[in-house]
């Protein structure tokens, strides 16, 4: 047996020189992956170090181009400034020679500065702002050289903060004219119709077609008239340029908001000084967003916004009253200097007062350092951008109508500390003081009357699950909702409330009640629709409004018609069916205008009844004739029912805006027509003499409403209208039941 051992041969010297050089070469192998590896990692850490650099270097190029972005920006905002500067007149050296040859050269450069305090504009302005600035003024801003400080107080209409700001002038010992606020002479101001494309302009498909920013538009300018008397913009400034004349040789009549750097008053004087032969000179102003920025006489202003205006006494131009707050009331006069900027190339609207063309002092003008404009509170509408111009431009216009919406409901003179839509309250009042008191027979017999029939009513629906007379629900509502506020019985109240669930929410005796916590139910919309715009559905936000007062009604439940009643104004603008009712032209289009503003008051959208209020005065202008007629119900075939329930709607229209809306009382339309006279021109016809068609019997006592607006007594036509007041009608008459409780 053989010896594996013993046959194994020793590796020859090939072989070990062989493995000597792959073990050589796997060691150079390793050697080498090991280099790669420390190579790579070394380079991983060069490469992210390089990365890290790079991204440094391209948020510096990135701050550099931005910078450059903001640059160009603040250079395109102030090319306006130096446009003023190059359009200085070639004849300036001969001004100059002949103003030292004048009597002014020889006057003393002296100053008045009168600073023009108006009423905070909410949302344009925080509320008590004016008042905030003027306190920042006088604790912050140092004394001007040879300049005098005034103050005008311009028709504060909220007395209790007129009365602040002249105990502020007075405790800094201000200087200080006032122009009160006159309550009546605001009465006697009635709309601008004539800046409207056409006189029916506001009740057409193309007013309707409009969004909401220029519906305001229109709306602004309809009221230019009130605007001016109210925020007085440019007649204030011709006060105070009047009487600074008076005290100085430079006027600068400025807002009220203006402040003074002592940097900045230098820089004024300076520029004046430097050339007085000019009789005016713009100061461009810089808006600040925190007013403590301005304690710094360092601050860099960035003064880009429109200009005010310095005059020298022996100026004759003045501001132009007729253009008012909110559309370009100062711009307007530097269109007359000559002074070139933005404004230039803003777009005119068809109801804007037309530019003034360039007059004979045109260019002669100077550029004087600049001023600071202090924060009006609203943060969001001080940025500098687009965006916060244009939000700052609709916030002027909503705050312009709010503030005369007030104006108008606080000068209406309601004296009671609650309201209804239509309802005269404080004539309701003075009814019930007679009555208590027995001492009117006349109103005993008529609300005692009122009661039998409340009780009536509650004795037919007592024993019934739904409604006994749907077609008399509005009647029967308002008629028990009045007899709990003459007597105070809750029992007319609570059955007026069944009646309001029965016939929107279709409850029944066992199902008298929405749950507090129910916000799903919505009203059956149908219930306010077409089928009621000719009848007394006008009236009933005054039965909720009663039923509120007697508080019969849960939150739910008056949250719910509010909300479905916001639902179907929404509908009436937006559906092609309620913009067909909007424009109607005859007796539909005035009874939806009706519904609408009663709706409106009713849910204090103050916006939505203005725009109903001021298209009805469209339609008024296009419904009527020269002669008082209403020539597109004179073709039908009961004429004298349409022409007589088109004027109720008015009355009724009437009575409800009156009160709160002054211009409503005297509206006089384009053909000289008033109200009155179309009322007196329906009623010069009794049924013998009316000339047009008339088929179905007519009720004679359904004029009654119509004498009592126009002031004539029954005895006047004895021989058509009963002696004493019909109380209720059908409710497609559209008379309310009642209706001379509230005379």
């Amino acid at each position: 047996m053989n010896n594996d051992s013993s046959d194994r041969q020793p590796p020859s010297w090939q072989q070990l020189l062989k493995e000597k050089d792959k073990h050589a070469q796997q060691l150079e192998q390793h050697l080498n992956d090991k280099m790669i590896f420390k190579w790579f990692e070394r380079f991983d850490q060069q490469y992210s170090h390089f990365e890290e650099t790079l991204k440094a270097q391209e948020q510096s190029l990135q701050a550099l181009e931005d910078g450059i972005v903001k640059a160009n920006r603040r250079f395109e905002r102030r090319s306006t400034a130096v446009s003023m500067m190059e359009c200085e007149t070639q004849q300036s050296d001969v001004s100059g020679r002949r103003y030292q040859n004048s009597s002014p050269d020889s006057e003393t450069n002296d100053f008045v500065l009168f600073r023009i305090i108006g009423n905070d504009l909410y949302p344009r302005h925080k509320k008590g702002q004016s008042r905030e600035n003027l306190r920042f003024i006088l604790e912050k801003e140092q004394p001007l050289e040879n300049c005098i400080r005034y103050w005008l107080v311009n028709r504060i209409v909220d007395a209790d903060e007129e009365q602040q700001i002249l105990s502020l002038l007075e405790e800094f010992d201000q200087q200080w004219v006032r122009i009160p606020f006159n309550t009546k002479e605001y009465q006697n101001i009635g709309l601008d119709m004539s800046c409207l494309p056409e006189s029916g302009y506001l009740a057409s498909r193309e007013f309707m077609a409009l969004d909401d920013e220029k519906r305001n538009r229109v709306m602004t300018a309809m009221y230019r008239h009130k605007n001016n008397y109210v925020m007085n913009n440019n007649g204030a400034r011709n006060k105070a340029l009047k009487e600074g004349k008076k005290l100085a040789k430079w006027v600068l009549p400025w807002d009220g908001n203006c402040f003074l750097t002592p940097r900045a008053w230098r820089r004024i004087r300076e520029d004046i000084l430097e050339k007085p032969w000019l009789q005016y000179f713009v100061v461009p102003m810089t808006r600040v967003q925190n007013n403590d920025q301005l304690i710094n006489d360092n601050f860099q202003p960035d003064a880009v916004e429109e200009p005010q205006i310095v005059f020298r006494h022996d100026s004759s131009n003045l501001f132009d009253e007729s253009f008012c707050y909110g559309r370009r009331p100062k711009v307007e006069l530097f269109w007359r200097l000559g002074v070139p900027g933005k404004w230039d190339h803003w777009r005119d609207e068809p109801w804007d007062r037309p530019r003034s063309t360039p007059g004979p002092n045109a260019g002669q003008y100077g550029l004087a350092g600049w001023v600071a404009r202090l924060s009006s509170g609203m943060l969001e509408l001080e940025q500098h951008n687009n965006i916060s111009v244009k939000e700052r431009f609709k916030a002027r216009q909503n705050a312009i109508i709010e503030t005369l919406h007030l104006m108008d409901r606080k000068v209406s003179d309601d004296t009671v500390s609650w309201s209804a839509p239509s309802i005269d309250i404080k004539n309701l009042v003075d009814k019930r003081e007679l009555y208590h008191s027995g001492s009117d027979s006349f109103v005993i017999y008529e609300i005692e009357k009122l009661l039998e029939d409340a009780n009536s009513i509650i004795e037919k629906q007592r024993s019934s699950d739904y409604l006994t007379n749907e077609s008399s629900f509005f009647n029967y509502s308002m008629i028990l909702a009045l007899a709990w506020f003459f007597n105070g019985d809750h029992r007319h109240a609570v059955m007026s409330a069944r009646l309001f669930r029965r016939f929107f929410f279709c409850c029944t005796a066992t199902t008298d009640t929405i749950a507090e916590t129910d916000e799903t139910v919505r009203i059956e919309m149908e219930k306010l629709l077409p089928a009621h715009f000719m009848g007394n559905a006008w009236c009933y936000p005054d039965v909720m409004a009663l039923l509120e007062r007697a508080g019969v009604l849960s939150g739910t439940e008056i949250s719910i018609f509010k909300s479905s009643l916001r639902q179907y104004l929404v509908w009436l603008q937006e559906s092609e069916t309620g913009k067909n009712y909007c424009a109607a032209t005859n007796e539909l289009g005035t009874c939806v205008d009706l519904q609408i503003a009663a709706i409106a008051s009713y849910t204090d959208d103050k916006m939505e009844m203005k725009q109903a209020l001021l298209r009805s005065l469209c339609r008024f202008n296009t419904q009527f004739a020269s002669d008082g007629s209403i020539p597109a119900l004179l073709g039908d075939r009961n004429s004298r029912t349409r022409c007589r329930r088109n004027l109720q709607a008015w009355i009724n229209l009437f009575r409800l805006a009156g009160r709160s809306n002054p211009e409503f009382v005297n509206h006089v339309s384009t053909k000289g027509i008033t109200l009155q006279t179309a009322l007196l021109s329906f009623l010069s016809f009794d049924a013998k003499s009316w000339p047009y068609t008339q088929h179905e019997s007519f009720d004679e006592q359904c004029l009654q409403p119509l004498y009592a607006f126009v002031g004539h007594s029954d005895d006047a036509n004895e021989t058509h209208v009963a002696r004493e007041p019909k109380a209720t009608f059908p409710e497609s008459h559209g008379i309310r039941p009642y209706w001379y409780l509230e005379i």
